[in-house]
């Protein structure tokens, strides 16, 4: 079996702060690592670290960010909101850089920063409409009614790994 091109994506936080206190996406480099011994070209594209704007202490980073507009559920509280991570910009540059991949692996951490997960789905159903996007993680597993509102083209609510490594074809309509 000829090896797919898997992009995994580890999303921008959208939160009022974003503390870097070792957060890594575990699951998908998992993933990514069994898919890649498994025959597959792996690409990442890590919207948090990629936008690291220094070192701290004990490995941790300062992720860079801007400011954005509150979600309305937000707007009592008088504080700013950011998307820490990429910008709109270096992640199409990114995206540009790196071949054209079968199927994109996107995480979510936080059920709370799904905005960031919404935020990059649409930038990838914009820049690569044909790619399938398969959304799992904490979010996706724990709300996934809420996450196929998001707009991926399936949702990971279960250990599907095993069973998946050695399709020839990912399945892409949603649970």
């Amino acid at each position: 079996m000829k090896g797919r091109r898997i992009l995994g994506i580890n999303p921008p936080v959208e939160d009022f702060a974003f503390f870097d206190l070792w957060s890594k996406p575990a699951g998908l480099l998992y993933l990514l690592e069994r898919m890649r011994m498994n025959g597959n070209e792996i690409y990442l594209l890590d919207c948090i670290h990629e936008a690291s704007v220094g070192k701290r202490s004990y490995g941790r980073e300062k992720i860079g960010c801007e400011e954005i507009e509150k979600p309305s559920v937000y707007s009592g509280i008088k504080r700013n909101y950011h998307r820490f991570g990429l910008s709109e910009e270096r992640v199409k540059e990114r995206l540009a850089e790196t071949p054209s991949p079968d199927v994109i692996f996107l995480t979510s951490a936080m059920t709370y920063w799904y905005g960031g997960v919404k935020w990059i789905i649409s930038i990838l159903k914009r820049e690569l409409p044909d790619v399938p996007i398969i959304l799992g993680g904490t979010y996706a597993r724990l709300c996934p009614e809420h996450a196929k509102g998001l707009g991926a083209d399936h949702i990971v609510t279960d250990h599907w790994i095993p069973r998946w490594i050695s399709m020839k074809k990912f399945p892409t309509e949603s649970r």
